[in-house]
């Protein structure tokens, strides 16, 4: 009976080894190369400096500067530097931050236009004063953002902190 159970337990020791040799896949699992950059299984890899990148391409370096896929980089302090080195001069600003307000205005108005319609007949009058009520807010609001970069916008020296800031209140 003893040499039974102990051929028994060698043949289990010899599945158990086997298994032991092959691990099941962790799906957290970072694999460090030689030169210190480490990849982790969803795609992320870390450099030996600190600077991540992502599996779309955004890498961000140790001091929080983020450069995404297309070349544009935002800097800690919110900043944006297009891909040529440049901060977005005040104009194209002006223009990006008129584009956004114009998609979120036109979203608003369709919605608010949409629940006054459901309640039954909607005059046009009514409908053109939500109409109105939308510019007005839009010129309202982008009025002081316009002034700033109107003001960053003369001579050469352009103002990057003013667009950049005015680009991440009203523009993304």
């Amino acid at each position: 009976m003893t040499g039974a159970s102990s051929t028994g337990g060698t043949e289990g020791a010899d599945s158990d080894a086997a298994g032991a040799a092959e691990p099941p896949a962790d799906p957290a699992v970072k694999t460090t190369e030689s030169d210190g950059e480490t990849t982790e299984s969803d795609g992320e890899t870390t450099e030996p400096d600190g600077e991540t990148t992502e599996p779309d391409g955004e890498t961000t370096e140790p001091d929080g500067e983020t450069t995404e896929p297309d070349g544009e980089t935002t800097e800690p302090d919110g900043e944006t530097t297009e891909p040529d080195g440049e901060t977005p001069d005040p104009d194209a600003a002006r223009a990006r931050i008129r584009e956004r307000a114009s998609e979120v205005r036109e979203r608003e108005v369709e919605t608010a236009l949409a629940r006054l319609d459901a309640r039954g007949d909607l005059p046009d009058r009514d409908r053109e004063a939500v109409e109105r009520l939308a510019d007005r807010l839009v010129a309202r609001l982008l009025a002081a953002p316009e002034r700033s970069l109107r003001a960053a916008a003369e001579g050469d020296d352009h103002d990057p902190e003013t667009v950049a800031t005015a680009l991440s209140l009203f523009g993304e």
